[in-house]
């Protein structure tokens, strides 16, 4: 298999997050943070291992992304995807944020996680929405409901709409820095649903006008 550009840095991420890790645990404390909520407030701790948890995930992922398109139906649609490896990159890219953000509260050095968090992820799911309506018809990436798996014509028009939503979703990401940390979760969680609810009636919708008659 050769490694392309993409891979490449994945791996030095990867290694690097491994490389920080085992430098600093042999100097953490007994108990570091490992979760926050809503507010950025820290709500959970753990022993000094789990300094290796994100660099774990992280290299599972990028495992992942390469088991995947080996075994996936409409492997050649996968495989041809040609934004896979920008993709594979991107989930890494997150989680290395998200160790930063970690590393710079158990040094309290900066721990306002929601604003170093919200940035990447809307980062994120631009990125997605932009590379989405170059989404071959598949079953491991995209919008999968029964009707885009069952039709191209489905699911190339559900993934044009996506693409423009999540795009929008990374924008309000972003935008939401400036809001009250009170109100992030209510927020997110209204608009992540609204816009699956979007989509999953459009994709049905389309299936109904359309997709059914070819059928």
């Amino acid at each position: 298999m050769k490694l392309t550009k993409y891979d490449w840095a994945s791996i030095l991420v990867i290694v690097l997050l491994f490389a920080v890790s085992f430098y600093m645990y042999p100097g953490l404390p007994d108990e570091i943070p490992t979760h926050w909520d809503a507010s950025g407030e820290i709500d959970g701790w753990g022993a000094p291992y789990m300094i290796f948890l994100l660099p774990i995930i992280s290299f599972l992922i990028y495992g992942l992304f390469l088991i995947l398109p080996r075994i996936a139906v409409f492997k050649k649609n996968v495989r041809e995807f040609k934004h896979l490896g920008s993709m594979k990159f991107m989930m890494i890219l997150v989680f290395a944020f998200l160790f930063l953000a970690t590393i710079l509260a158990i040094t309290n050095y900066y721990n306002r996680m929601v604003l170093m968090v919200l940035p990447i992820i809307g980062l994120m799911f631009f990125y997605f929405g932009y590379i989405m309506p170059e989404i071959k018809r598949n079953f491991l990436i995209g919008i999968r409901t029964p009707w885009t798996l069952a039709d191209d014509f489905v699911w190339k028009q559900t993934h044009a709409l996506g693409g423009k939503l999540f795009m929008a979703l990374g924008v309000l990401f972003v935008l939401l820095m400036f809001v009250d940390p009170k109100y992030l979760i209510y927020i997110i969680i209204v608009k992540v649903i609204g816009v699956i609810i979007i989509l999953f009636t459009y994709s049905y919708w389309v299936w109904h006008k359309h997709g059914k008659k070819n059928l």
